[in-house]
C-alpha cells in the first residue's frame, strides 16, 4: 500500500491540476466574452493564456487559429488613420503590438498568417516612428526643453532602429547633453553641467569631432568656474570625549582623513594640502583650540579656499557588555598556589563628531552636522596583583594577560572605527560641499 506521504502527494498533484484546469477555462471564458465584443486581439491574448496553462485545452486552440486573422486585421486597420493624423509612432506600434502577440500565439503552437507585405510595411511604419521622433527631439531641443529632447531621442531604441538611425539618434543626444550643460553652466548649476558633458563624451567615446572638442571645451569651463576650493582642519576633541579617548585614536582618525578621505574629493571639490594647511594653523598659533569661523576664515584666505572645514570629536564612549567573570587557580613557579582573575565580554566603542563648513567671505558657518559611529569586539583579560610573569601559565592564559597589556584587542576596535567615522565624515562633508558648489553667487 501506498505511504501517507505518497498519498499526500498524489493528492497535492491532482488538486494542482484541477486548479490549472479550472484557471484555464477562466482564460478560455474571457477570450470568448472578448470575441463577442469584436475585441480580437484581447480574445487571442486570452486564448493563449489559457493554452499556457492547459496546453491540452483544444477549444482554445482552435478559437485561436479561428481568431487570429481579425486579430492582425484589428491592429492593421488603425494604421490607416494612425498615418493620417500624423501619428506615426502610433501605427508603429500597431506593428510591434502585433509582432508581439503573434509570438505569444507562436509559443503555444499557432502560427499567425501575416501577409506577404507585412515585413516591408512594418519597416516603413517603424521608420516613420524614427523620423518623427528626431524631429520631436530636435523640436523641443531648440525650445531648451532638454529632458522632453532626450526623452523622444531615447525612445527611437523601441522601433528597432539601423545603424544609420542609431547614429543619428547619437548625434541628437549628444547635441541635447551639450546644450543642456551649457544652459546649466549658465544658470550655475555646474555639477547639473558636468554630469551632462559627461554623458555627451560617453557617448562620443573619444572620437576627434567638433562634438567633442566642443564638449570638451565646455567641460574646461564648468572645471573652472564651478570648482569650490576648500581647506580642512584637523578635527579637535572636547574635554567630555577626552575622558576615553586616547591621543593615538584622534591622530589615527586626523591622519585616515589627510592621507586617506581628504586626497579622493568628488569633482568640483578641491582639498589644499593638509600639511600646508597644518604649517598655516602653526603660523597662526592655532593649534590649540577649535577654529572660531572668524580663525577658519582666516586660514583659509591664507591657502587660497572658498570653504573651511572645522570639527571636533564631542563624545567618545567604550562600555563593556555581556561580560563573565572567574577566579582562575594556579600557582606561582616554585612557590604556593595562587588565583588571578578572568573577565571576558564585549567592548563596545561610539564617537560622535560634529563638524561645520565655515564661508572665508563671510566667515560665517554656512553648514553643520554630527556624525556617529560604533563599532564592537569581544574581550577577554587576566588580572594578577603581583607581577604575573612569575605565574605558571599555559600558553592561553599568558595571551590573556598580554592582551591586557599591549591593548591589542582594544586597537583592532579602534582601527575600525576610524575607518567608519572617517568615512561617515568625509561622506557628509562632500554632500555638504557639493551642495555649495551650486548654490550660486550669494553663497560663494
Amino acid at each position: 500500500m501506498p505511504t501517507v506521504r505518497v498519498r499526500i502527494a498524489v493528492a497535492t498533484a491532482f488538486l494542482l491540476a484541477l486548479s490549472a484546469c479550472a484557471s484555464a477555462g477562466k482564460r478560455f471564458e474571457q477570450g470568448t466574452e472578448h470575441e463577442a465584443r469584436g475585441e480580437y486581439a484581447r480574445a487571442a491574448g486570452r486564448y493563449i493564456d489559457a493554452l499556457k496553462k492547459d496546453p491540452g485545452l483544444a477549444e482554445a486552440h482552435e478559437r485561436l487559429v479561428d481568431v487570429a486573422p481579425r486579430a492582425i486585421h484589428e491592429y492593421l486597420d488603425r494604421v490607416p488613420a494612425l498615418m493620417a493624423s500624423g501619428d506615426s509612432t502610433g501605427a508603429a506600434d500597431q506593428y510591434l503590438g502585433l509582432d508581439a502577440l503573434a509570438r505569444e500565439a507562436s509559443g503555444v503552437g499557432v502560427t499567425f498568417p501575416l501577409p506577404a507585405a507585412y515585413p516591408a510595411d512594418r519597416r516603413n511604419a517603424l521608420n516613420g516612428a524614427i523620423v518623427q521622433l528626431l524631429d520631436q527631439s530636435h523640436d523641443a531641443a531648440a525650445a531648451g526643453r532638454w529632458s522632453t529632447a532626450r526623452r523622444s531621442a531615447e525612445r527611437v531604441d523601441r522601433y528597432d532602429p539601423a545603424r544609420a538611425q542609431r547614429a543619428a539618434r547619437d548625434r541628437a543626444l549628444v547635441d541635447i547633453a551639450i546644450g543642456w550643460g551649457e544652459t546649466d553652466l549658465a544658470a550655475g548649476r555646474y555639477r547639473s553641467a558636468l554630469g551632462h558633458v559627461d554623458e555627451a563624451l560617453a557617448l562620443l567615446g573619444g572620437a576627434d569631432t567638433e562634438a567633442a572638442r566642443r564638449a570638451q571645451v565646455l567641460r574646461g569651463e564648468v572645471l573652472d568656474r564651478g570648482t569650490l576650493p576648500v581647506a580642512t582642519t584637523p578635527l579637535w576633541r572636547t574635554d567630555e570625549a577626552a575622558r576615553f579617548m586616547t591621543v593615538e585614536f584622534l591622530g589615527a582618525l586626523n591622519d585616515a582623513l589627510d592621507l586617506d578621505r581628504w586626497t579622493t574629493p568628488p569633482e568640483l571639490i578641491v582639498i589644499a594640502d593638509p600639511a600646508v594647511v597644518r604649517q598655516e594653523l602653526r603660523a597662526q598659533r592655532l593649534m590649540r583650540a577649535l577654529l572660531t569661523p572668524t580663525e577658519a576664515a582666516r586660514v583659509g584666505r591664507s591657502v587660497g579656499s572658498e570653504t573651511v572645514v572645522v570639527g571636533a570629536v564631542t563624545d567618545f564612549t567604550v562600555t563593556e557588555r555581556r561580560v563573565t567573570q572567574r577566579i582562575q587557580k594556579t600557582r606561582i613557579r616554585l612557590g604556593p598556589d595562587t588565583s588571578f582573575v578572568y573577565r571576558s565580554g564585549t567592548l563596545d566603542y561610539r564617537v560622535r563628531i560634529n563638524y561645520a563648513l565655515i564661508d572665508v567671505g563671510t566667515r560665517r558657518e554656512v553648514d553643520r552636522g554630527t556624525v556617529e559611529a560604533e563599532e564592537s569586539g569581544p574581550f577577554e583579560l587576566a588580572r594578577f596583583t603581583g607581577d604575573w610573569h612569575r605565574l605558571d601559565l599555559t600558553r592561553n592564559e599568558t595571551r590573556w594577560f598580554e592582551l591586557g597589556e599591549s591593548r591589542e584587542h582594544e586597537w583592532a576596535i579602534e582601527e575600525r572605527l576610524v575607518q567608519e567615522a572617517s568615512d561617515h565624515l568625509a561622506q557628509r562633508v562632500y554632500a555638504g560641499l557639493l551642495q555649495r558648489v551650486d548654490c550660486g553667487a550669494p553663497c560663494r
